[in-house]
């Protein structure tokens, strides 16, 4: 079963409340090893997609009024829908929602215009915010001009998503966690990520994604559209994969380094 959604991170840094560049330049790694319930207030930028009170998505505040996540999360949601959308910052629960939660409704929604659903080749998009967030740092992004290709690195993933392993021939749905989740994966080159979909005909690992991996974890279902995060830097948006935590595929994620004319032209 191809798997539609994905998200977890790594995170080595503290989040003060206040603005930071979008792009930042400090890229030293950090290793984070383990999985575990995330810390009440460690991922504050972490934006929870609600779709008639239903999450299904994730998301990461990287400007005060831009949510960055995924295309295939909301390429089919129209203009007259965005009032059944809401967002949830700051949050380590769904049900019920923390008391200090953040939350703002859909301003616009653009994706990629070559997003291809059947290759999830370009799966990127930005969410305007009906109202800007003042009250939480937003996650830097690489920064321009980086050519890190982050092998071999160690990243944290988080979530709401499935906690059941599946295996890629698996149809059960499960259901997602209530608590926000973190775990560790390490990012392994394109050509390895390669050979593990070799026989799969559908999958492609082009330039434009990065694969992360690590036996007995991934992310699954309801995780999408989130962040990967190396050093408190978001470097990926949780794509695609096969199963969860499946030990012979890794975890495909959007690589933002490729993206940075299409999110700074889009930025509002």
């Amino acid at each position: 079963m191809k798997k539609l959604s994905i998200i977890f991170t790594m995170f080595a840094l503290s989040y003060a409340v206040h603005q930071e560049p979008l792009f930042d330049k400090n890229e030293d790694i950090d290793h984070i090893v383990g999985g575990k319930k995330a810390k009440l207030g460690s991922f504050q930028f972490l934006a929870v997609l609600l779709r008639d009170g239903e999450s299904f998505c994730g998301g990461s505040l990287v400007t005060s009024n831009c949510v960055l996540t995924a295309a295939h999360c909301v390429d089919y949601i129209k203009p007259k829908d965005y009032s059944s959308i809401k967002l949830i910052l700051n949050t380590s629960t769904i049900n019920p929602i923390d008391s200090k939660a953040i939350e703002r409704g859909v301003k616009n929604i653009v994706h990629h215009k070559n997003y291809n659903s059947g290759t999830s080749v370009n799966d990127i998009a930005l969410i305007t915010l009906d109202s800007p967030v003042e009250d939480i740092k937003p996650i830097p992004l690489p920064r321009i001009g980086s050519t890190l290709s982050y092998a071999g690195m160690w990243g944290t993933v988080i979530g709401f998503g499935r906690t059941q392993k599946t295996l890629a021939d698996d149809e059960s749905s499960g259901n997602g966690s209530n608590t926000l989740m973190e775990s560790s994966l390490q990012i392994i080159t394109n050509s390895q990520c390669s050979a593990m979909y070799a026989e799969s005909k559908d999958a492609k690992i082009s330039a434009s994604m990065l694969c992360a991996y690590a036996a007995g974890t991934d992310t699954c279902q309801g995780d999408s559209g989130g962040p990967l995060i190396v050093d408190g830097i978001q470097i990926g948006i949780v794509s695609w994969g096969y199963g969860c935590a499946d030990p012979k595929y890794a975890g495909v994620y959007t690589r933002l380094t490729f993206f940075y004319s299409w999110i700074r032209s889009n930025l509002v």
